[in-house]
């Protein structure tokens, strides 16, 4: 619960601290802790509905999603000292260290070559440190609503 009002505190300032003439959206679902399939939750149909409402006429809708790129907001645990053989020695994420971008193989995280480099390149010109996280192979993750929203 914690990390999903943390994300939607950032997400409100940076929503309420927008400039320019981009329309911007901020999406919180709710039951992201277990499985995010309700009414309300990343995998209901709130967002889809609530976006075609905004873009009823012809194919507006889909263009906007082609020209749109959601973040999925989520916290990062950082390396404890007395587990770091849990992380991958080169992309466990340091307190502090700045935004976190997750990278599992199996999809679990909705980031791929182009909304990374996107990422990574917004971090740049903001002066902002960003770092990778990459989850062992071997081991088990959570996942984020990321793959589902990119999903719907």
């Amino acid at each position: 619960r914690l990390d999903n009002l943390l994300s939607c505190h950032a997400g409100l300032e940076a929503l309420l601290n927008a400039e320019g003439d981009e329309n911007c959206i901020l999406v919180c679902t709710d039951h992201e802790e277990v499985g995010s399939c309700s009414h309300c939750g990343a995998d209901g149909p709130f967002l889809e509905q609530v976006l075609r409402r905004l873009l009823p006429e012809g194919d507006a809708f889909s263009r906007a999603i082609q020209r749109s790129l959601l973040v999925s907001a989520d916290n990062a645990h950082g390396v404890h000292p007395n587990y770091a053989d849990r992380h991958d020695a080169n992309h466990g994420p340091a307190l502090n260290g700045g935004p976190v971008i997750k990278i599992n193989s199996n999809q679990r995280y909705a980031t791929n070559s182009e909304t990374a480099g996107f990422f990574r390149h917004l971090c740049q010109d903001s002066e902002v440190p960003v770092q990778s996280f990459v989850t062992r192979s071997d081991m088990g993750c959570g996942s984020t609503i990321g793959p589902i929203t990119a999903s719907q």
